[in-house]
């Protein structure tokens, strides 16, 4: 949730306050957790595509259960113009 909010924050233009929950999170990714699929989302929101590509493909490598939405969630719309991203899809299907 922490990560969406994030995105939420980078997208209404506070992204020194998104960059300081992604900080956050990845400290929290040392000792828990962290569904990299809306790690990835977030990056995107921060205009960090290629960060955004390397956690989708960490989600896929950690065999995230978010990526069921893969195809249709709506937030992955402006990776999906990205050419690694169906390389990354192809890997998954």
């Amino acid at each position: 949730m922490r990560a969406l909010e994030a995105r939420c924050l980078a997208n209404m233009g506070r992204r020194a306050d998104a960059e300081t929950v992604l900080e956050e999170l990845e400290e929290t990714r040392l000792s828990e957790y962290v569904d990299a699929y809306y790690i990835a989302l977030l990056f995107e929101a921060l205009g960090r595509r290629d960060d955004a590509i390397e956690e989708l493909d960490r989600a896929i490598y950690e065999n995230s259960a978010t990526l069921y939405m893969l195809d249709v969630d709506p937030k992955m719309d402006t990776l999906r113009s990205d050419r690694r991203f169906d390389k990354l899809r192809e890997r998954l299907f």
